[in-house]
């Protein structure tokens, strides 16, 4: 089976990106990286995905250590961003937007 894409993890540099993009006969894909180029200059210089490795998986891992010490010392579970409810996490699942975003309910 022929090479339908190039991974190259690691690769930030906006000149290497682009001269790959140009010299591959396949398409790039990038791992983000923070201190990289945007997910928008990634884009404007050709790359075809853009992989997110553990960033979001990290911040999710975060924010659940954070509910738990909040529920472990008796406190309201707190945040930056409102908690979606069940409904949104359903309509995203089922590829829709989510309806409405309630801070902190269950529901």
């Amino acid at each position: 089976m022929p090479q339908q894409a190039t991974f190259a993890p690691g690769v930030t540099g906006p000149d290497l990106i682009g001269a790959l993009v140009r010299r591959l006969d396949v398409p790039l894909d990038i791992l983000y990286s923070p201190s990289g180029p945007t997910v928008p200059q990634l884009a404007g210089l050709g790359v075809s995905r853009i992989s997110l490795g553990s960033p979001l998986y990290r911040r999710a891992l975060g924010a659940a250590l954070d509910a738990m010490a909040d529920i472990a010392a008796g406190r309201e579970v707190s945040g930056g961003r409102a908690t979606p409810t069940y409904a949104d996490v359903q309509a995203l699942a089922g590829g829709s937007a989510p309806a409405s975003r309630s801070a902190n309910s269950t529901g």
